[in-house]
């Protein structure tokens, strides 16, 4: 699938993939192992929610279904609803709240506050699907709220931490291929934190190859790998090739000694992006030789609603910015 050359929506099937087995696991060893009461019942319902929640995700992304990928919003909310139902059952309802537990009602109160946030994540997402709301920002930082809940909020890395992951990866496209395109750092910093550090490996190796680009070198595969994980060469990098950057273009400091100790110091990430900076500078002025090779792609729900307002449409519409088209697409069908 040519769509899969977005490394966002690649990614978002990977991590959907891993929490499918999860999920489903999950179902099966509450069936077996919790007896059948409110309780049970209760994580139970959550679990299948999110099972399902999982599958319409996948079927979503592999066909580009926006209403598929709204309705694994739905299935999210419920679980988050039948969650909450249960952590008052638990908490109120079974009869723990005694006198020794009274000084903790604050942060249990502030618990329940936290629980809330992911619901008001999945229902932006839901409004954004169907088109009522357009701030796709909004949505993207409503949804790493909701990730960073679940994830302080849980003892493990759970099927519905994977699936925000995905959404969040779904939501927000940045071009870290192209060298003539600027990247928002703080945009990949948080897609790096949402994959667990893979879209962070990905930045730095492209940020390398570009900077190769510019100065007007080939790298080889085995360079940029060791660019991005082993950090002694990635000092001696920074070092060697800001000297021949500076050189190429005047405008550009050699801050090839600062890189060089922030890295050794274990701040890549700073090193990084002061490199990026300079990156973001060239894009504008410089053009490399080789700056077609990759193609911009829109986020999938994006892409999913272009493709239905143009079946919807009474007269054919071509866009030839869009780089899929469906089947039944008025170009190929002429």
């Amino acid at each position: 699938m040519s769509k899969l050359k977005n490394c966002n929506i690649l990614l978002s099937v990977i991590l959907s993939i891993i929490a499918l087995p999860v999920s489903l696991y999950n179902v099966f060893y509450i069936a077996d192992r919790y007896p059948i009461s409110a309780n049970g019942l209760l994580l139970f319902i959550s679990a299948l929610l999110i099972l399902f929640s999982v599958l319409l995700l996948l079927a979503g992304v592999f066909i580009s279904g926006k209403t598929l990928i709204s309705l694994s919003g739905v299935f999210l909310f419920l679980q988050s609803v039948v969650f909450i139902i249960h952590y008052i059952y638990s908490y109120v309802f079974s009869g723990m709240y005694n006198h020794y537990y009274r000084p903790n009602i604050f942060l249990e109160v502030l618990n329940f506050i936290l629980l809330l946030l992911p619901i008001a994540a999945y229902l932006l997402l839901i409004l954004y699907a169907q088109e009522q709301i357009k701030n796709s920002r909004m949505l993207f930082s409503a949804l790493f709220v909701a990730w960073l809940v679940v994830f302080f909020t849980s003892s493990s890395i759970t099927p519905e931490l994977l699936i925000l992951s995905s959404l969040i990866l779904l939501t927000k496209y940045v071009d870290i291929t192209k060298a003539s395109s600027s990247v928002k750092m703080g945009e990949v910093f948080i897609l790096s934190i949402v994959t667990f550090g893979i879209y962070y490996i990905l930045w730095s190796i492209f940020a390398a190859k570009k900077t190769e680009m510019f100065i007007g070198k080939k790298a080889s595969f085995s360079e940029l790998w060791l660019f991005s994980l082993f950090y002694p060469y990635t000092a001696y990098w920074y070092y060697t090739r800001y000297e021949e950057l500076s050189e190429k273009d005047e405008t550009v400091k050699n801050r090839g000694i600062l890189c060089m100790v922030l890295t050794l110091f274990l701040l890549f990430p700073m090193a990084l992006c002061i490199l990026q900076r300079d990156l973001n500078r060239l894009s504008e002025t410089i053009s490399p030789s080789d700056t077609t090779e990759k193609e911009d792609y829109p986020t999938i729900i994006e892409e999913s609603a272009e493709s239905e307002f143009e079946n919807e449409s009474d007269e054919p519409v071509i866009n030839s910015e869009q780089p899929f088209e469906s089947q039944d697409s008025p170009s190929e069908e002429a």
